[in-house]
């Protein structure tokens, strides 16, 4: 695929697997795929996009099904169909090939995809996720904070519960995770998009 602006993203819309996704593509450089966490759009990732391109990364970010601009699936699927829309929307982009960057739930698409079509990843990067059953059970309180997609709806209570779920400098100031952006508290998760990919990750597990 042709080379984008480092600057603004090419931006498009494809029509897969029932659905609609948001794209967005930025630089030029070797493909990297950006898979947003929980309730993510791909607005939330532009900031260190920006990093990347201007290292000679190309990134490839996208809404995930009922999230930010994309629609969601009719019926709720599990994680080997996200992998499945995932891979037709590469196919759509015009890429065979590319590296995989997951970050939280992302990071579990990111591993299915891997496991599924080991053919289309070149490398792969886990950030902030986990293998699912068979792992160290998360925080109770942290675990009933994702619950709902309340933290992008609400910007007070973001704040209140970002450090518990971030860590690190949100716990000192919340908003320094916002990198002066409103796109947390504009491109919101619809509900059935949100509970979708709850559904999707219920139950599943990296042991194979």
């Amino acid at each position: 695929m042709s080379a984008s602006s480092p600057d603004r993203p090419t931006i498009r819309f494809v029509d897969v697997d029932g659905i609609r996704l948001r794209t967005a593509v930025r630089g030029g450089g070797p493909p990297l795929l950006l898979v947003t966490g929980l309730g993510a759009s791909l607005d939330l990732a532009r900031p260190f996009e920006r990093e990347l391109t201007a290292r000679g990364v190309q990134t490839l970010g996208f809404d995930a099904p009922g999230i930010g601009e994309s629609t969601a699936y009719t019926l709720p699927r599990r994680m080997p169909g996200i992998a499945h829309t995932i891979e037709a929307m590469l196919d759509a982009l015009g890429y065979d090939r590319v590296d995989v960057l997951g970050v939280s739930l992302g990071g579990v698409v990111a591993q299915q995809l891997a496991l599924q079509a080991p053919r289309r990843v070149r490398r792969l990067v886990l950030a902030a996720t986990g293998p699912g059953l068979g792992g160290v059970p998360g925080s109770p309180r942290v675990l009933l904070a994702l619950a709902t997609p309340r933290r992008y709806y609400q910007p007070n209570y973001y704040r209140r519960i970002a450090g518990r779920i971030y860590g690190g400098q949100a716990r000192r100031d919340p908003d320094a995770l916002l990198y002066g952006s409103p796109a947390r508290f504009v491109e919101r998760p619809s509900v059935r998009g949100y509970l979708g990919q709850l559904y999707a990750v219920a139950g599943w597990t990296s042991l194979p």
